[in-house]
């Protein structure tokens, strides 16, 4: 890390009054370390890809992104398969890469985490599904997830998270999970040893990360993201005792096994709707996207990140 690019979204999160302030803060402790470092406010909604882009072509070998999931995954589309190094300064709301890397929300403490971290190739997640202007695809880092948890990222647009933060997300999913119907839908997905297995199921997600940080900080106990698949959790039954026992252990911490929820290692999911009236909603790094038919994959060695180093 030595020429750096500092993007910051000057709207995220529940203190942008502050940003400005904290973002100087991290950025003189890089230059403080003889750090080369442009600072730079995100110009809106999805034009962070550019930016990066942009920030390459001017000779940057590393991006930083002080922000929340929804800007890191922006970037992410202009990162992935480069050779560009990513870092987080976390300042948005779930910050849920940033708790896996277990980065401190002072922006000082940040900047300095990230000048002893080391950079390390992983895999990035890849998810396929019906945009507005039909196929699209999006890389994540965290999680793409197919029915409720894609509902939740609907229903919670940027108003909600700016007024009320995490408790937004918590109540909506209180909502879900008291008056939702789960509907079914079709799943394949390749095991470790290359079976592909049929079955169907209400939810689906593809977890890349261990902590997600907040009530849900192990939603998939075995997932990681220095492994090259993704473990899916996947709901086989629409049961709101049983989705609740699931959530209430990983809040509790208790790694107790649901009947009718399965833990599984995939390095490729395809989630279909047999009824093409069906609605089915797709999320990935937090971000509704779209819907069926959804693929999913992790692809390896698609992204330079800064993690704490070995040893």
């Amino acid at each position: 890390m030595q020429k750096v690019a500092l993007f910051y979204n000057p709207a995220s999160g529940r203190r942008s009054a502050q940003r400005a302030h904290d973002v100087k803060i991290a950025a003189d402790v890089l230059r403080a370390a003889g750090k080369q470092v442009h600072v730079e406010p995100t110009r809106g909604p999805g034009t962070a890809a550019a930016q990066v882009h942009e920030a390459k072509a001017q000779g940057a070998d590393t991006v930083l992104i002080a922000g929340g999931d929804g800007t890191i995954h922006d970037a992410l589309q202009g990162l992935a398969g480069s050779d560009l190094t990513l870092g987080v300064i976390p300042m948005g709301t779930g910050n849920v890469l940033a708790h896996d890397l277990a980065i401190s929300h002072q922006p000082h403490e940040a900047a300095k985490q990230l000048l002893a971290f080391q950079s390390r190739r992983i895999a990035l997640g890849k998810v396929t599904y019906r945009g507005i202007r039909g196929p699209e695809s999006r890389w994540f880092v965290a999680v793409a997830g197919v029915g409720g948890s894609a509902k939740l990222m609907y229903d919670v647009h940027a108003g909600l998270k700016g007024a009320h933060g995490m408790l937004a997300y918590y109540a909506q999913m209180a909502r879900l999970a008291l008056l939702h119907r789960f509907d079914s839908f079709n799943v394949e997905y390749r095991s470790d040893d290359g079976q592909w297995i049929k079955c169907t199921a209400v939810e689906a997600d593809a977890v890349r990360i261990t902590n997600f940080g907040g009530l849900m900080r192990r939603w998939a106990w075995g997932a990681n993201l220095q492994r090259d698949d993704a473990q899916l959790v996947l709901f086989q039954t629409g049961s709101r005792p049983r989705f609740l026992h699931y959530t209430f252990s990983r809040i509790l911490g208790r790694h107790w096994h649901t009947p009718g929820v399965e833990l599984i290692y995939a390095k490729e999911i395809r989630c279909t709707v047999s009824n093409p009236a069906q609605r089915l909603h797709v999320e990935a790094d937090g971000e509704y996207i779209g819907g069926p038919p959804v693929t999913i994959e992790v692809v390896p060695n698609m992204l330079n990140l800064l993690m704490e180093a070995k040893g």
